[in-house]
């Protein structure tokens, strides 16, 4: 998985059985979740900066 940069300023990675997105919530601060392609598993990670959402979002089970 790799990360790109949406229109809107999102953050998505996406992979074969889902994907991640990170979204900012107010200035400095950001949350995840994940989803896969059936939609039958999505949850949220904890937030914080940038930096720490996405390692959080690497380091997962489900990151491809």
């Amino acid at each position: 998985m790799q990360w790109k940069r949406l229109n809107n300023g999102d953050w998505q990675a996406m992979g074969d059985k889902g994907d991640f997105l990170v979204w900012k919530i107010r200035r400095g601060f950001y949350k995840a979740r994940y989803r896969s392609k059936d939609k039958k598993l999505r949850f949220e990670l904890p937030g914080g900066d940038i930096e720490r959402v996405k390692k959080c979002c690497e380091e997962n089970f489900y990151w491809e």
